[in-house]
């Protein structure tokens, strides 16, 4: 697996890192907090939007009906061996 050498995992935590500065950095330019931001999406409503849809996509994938999905949904049940 790709993330099981120790340089590349060391990269991609030291670029998320730097993500995260980067986005507490502009909420401050912006004069908002990290809080306010989950305040203002959970009081419009996308926080829950985002959360059906991530169901939704979970559901299509066990369930089979996504095409892209190369697993027979025997398979993901594990009857078939």
């Amino acid at each position: 697996m790709l993330f099981r050498r120790p340089e590349i995992r060391n990269l991609l935590i030291k670029m998320l890192s730097l993500y995260k500065k980067i986005s507490v950095i502009l909420l401050r330019v912006r004069g908002l907090t990290e809080e306010g931001r989950s305040a203002n999406r959970i009081v419009s409503g996308k926080t829950w939007d985002e959360f059906c849809d991530t169901l939704k996509a979970a559901g299509a994938a066990v369930s089979g009906m996504d095409p892209l999905l190369k697993i027979p949904l025997t398979r993901l049940k594990g009857t078939d061996i």
